[in-house]
């Protein structure tokens, strides 16, 4: 019954158990459509009859406790989130620390020590410098992309992507973190689609 939405009655007739009680009346509580709980009376020493006046005392408190229910609900998602949110910004912090690290350290040395550098030196760390400040502005972009997408505002822009060029650039971007040994074999086949996406 309570499954259903109606009121439970039970009056026992014989023995009952110690926590069960004598007479029982239940309401159930909903939130969001499901049943989550039942609010009710107990008697535990006599056998009571069980008034239209308490149904409908009850059948008021319910959707009270129902909505007090979702609203605890909510805000127990709501921390969650807020909690998802700082682990993602301390993570992504992390992921962006390294590579501009490694930009403002060549830039330094750079700046402050440019002659003591050969012209080859100083054209690694400028790749340096631009492989390391292209990571960023990827990542950078993928946190653009995602926030666009929870908004429904992203835009794809469709080209030419070769799919082996595709897979060497991912490939390499992996570099040494990568513990296999990975072939890429095949043409060039080509897609229309975005490659930033």
């Amino acid at each position: 019954l309570l499954s259903k939405g109606r009121p439970y009655q039970r009056v026992a007739d014989g023995e009952v158990l110690e926590d069960e009680g004598r007479s029982v009346l239940g309401v159930p509580v909903f939130s969001g459509g499901e049943w989550v709980g039942t609010v009710g009376f107990v008697d535990v020493d006599r056998r009571t009859e069980w008034t239209r006046d308490a149904v409908r005392m009850l059948e008021v408190a319910a959707p009270m406790l129902g909505t007090f229910w979702e609203r605890e609900v909510g805000r127990r998602r709501l921390e969650d989130l807020v909690r998802s949110k700082d682990k993602f910004i301390a993570s992504v912090s992390h992921e962006l620390r390294t590579p501009l690290a490694a930009v403002l350290g060549f830039a330094e040395e750079l700046r402050d020590n440019v002659s003591g550098f050969q012209v080859r030196e100083i054209t690694e760390m400028l790749e340096l410098i631009a492989d390391q400040s292209q990571e960023m502005a990827d990542m950078v972009e993928d946190l653009l992309v995602s926030a666009r997408a929870e908004i429904g505002t992203i835009t794809i822009r469709p080209q030419d992507v070769y799919l082996r060029s595709q897979a060497e650039a991912e490939l390499a971007a992996l570099g040494a973190t990568t513990e296999h040994n990975v072939q890429i074999e095949g043409g060039r086949g080509k897609v229309w689609a975005d490659p930033t996406r």
